[in-house]
């Protein structure tokens, strides 16, 4: 059902558009009796003021409107910093409405609940970066000094057994045939000579396809790693690079040629263990261990040792 319009006689004389023509109304009679008690200039003005006050008003709805909805706006779009700002400058304006002000409460509890799902999303991140933090901290506790991953074996890492060994896995790169081993275990009390007697066994059997002339023989096998391959890595960006990641904030050069921390080809005797070499002052493990396996006395060796160093 459609409700019948207000007629202006319904309404109390302030709304009134236009004054009735019926001279018994008590609020036509009042506003008579005001007008005959003021000059004509009198109320002209007082009309002017009326009016000014009604365009005021109308400004002031239409500000009201235009921070409400760009404060809104910002809400929708997740910018709460935006919505608050925007409700500042409102208060500036002399523009507070109770929708500016129901649409900053919301930001407020978005704003809230966006923290709080922040908080927990740190909480659950620093969570799963416990192992590799306890891992970094393992590692350069012991002094060993780790650079970004230049190097991998699949996703295979470090780990810590339950005595508290570490295990690597390790490269062996054959320069001259361009070839490599990757060994996914090696434990850092392992003597590298025995992984070399696995690959190489001492009776010539098993040999590598790729030695065609059987340069490469047990007794001939000489082991080279390559100092300050890297730069080190503080524990947060190593615990990011264990965790999975890519460490932020270091700037990697490669192996300098220059100056104190120049690389240079190291001669290692195979009988060391993986700690001995790791436990070295000019060792950074560029990623993984890795060395370098050419046949000792050979023409290559001496190009080898002469030839620029490798980009790693």
């Amino acid at each position: 059902m459609q409700a019948a319009a207000l007629k202006d006689a319904d309404l109390p004389a302030v709304f009134w558009g236009n004054l009735p023509d019926d001279e018994n109304n008590a609020d036509l009679a009042a506003i008579r009796a005001l007008e005959a008690e003021s000059t004509p200039e009198e109320r002209a003005e007082n009309f002017k003021v009326q009016g000014n006050d009604a365009f005021k008003r109308g400004v002031q709805l239409r500000k009201d409107k235009a921070f409400w909805r760009a404060a809104q706006a910002a809400v929708r779009l997740g910018d709460v910093q935006q919505a608050r700002s925007i409700s500042e400058q409102a208060r500036q304006h002399g523009s507070d409405s109770l929708q500016l002000q129901q649409v900053l409460a919301k930001a407020d509890v978005e704003q809230a609940k966006r923290d709080a799902e922040a908080r927990t999303q740190a909480a659950k991140q620093l969570a799963s970066q416990m192992p590799a933090k306890k891992l970094a901290l393992a590692l350069l506790g012991r002094g060993w000094q780790i650079g970004r991953p230049q190097l991998h074996i699949g996703d295979r890492k470090p780990y810590l057994d339950e005595q508290s060994v570490v295990h690597w896995p390790v490269l062996f790169m054959y320069p001259e045939p361009m070839q490599m081993d990757a060994v996914e275990d090696v434990a850092e009390t392992d003597p590298l000579a025995a992984h070399l007697d696995v690959m190489f066994p001492p009776d010539g059997s098993n040999a590598p396809e790729w030695d065609s002339q059987h340069a490469y023989q047990r007794d001939s096998l000489q082991l080279y790693y390559l100092s300050n391959a890297a730069t080190p890595l503080p524990v947060e960006q190593l615990t990011e690079v264990l965790h999975g990641g890519w460490p932020e904030g270091i700037q990697e050069e490669g192996p300098k040629r220059y100056g104190p921390k120049a690389a240079h080809w190291i001669a290692i005797d195979d009988a060391c263990s993986l700690k001995d070499i790791l436990d070295r002052k000019d060792y950074v493990v560029p990623g993984v261990p890795v060395f370098f396996v050419v046949a000792r006395d050979s023409e290559f060796q001496t190009r080898f040792l002469k030839d620029d160093l490798p980009l790693l």
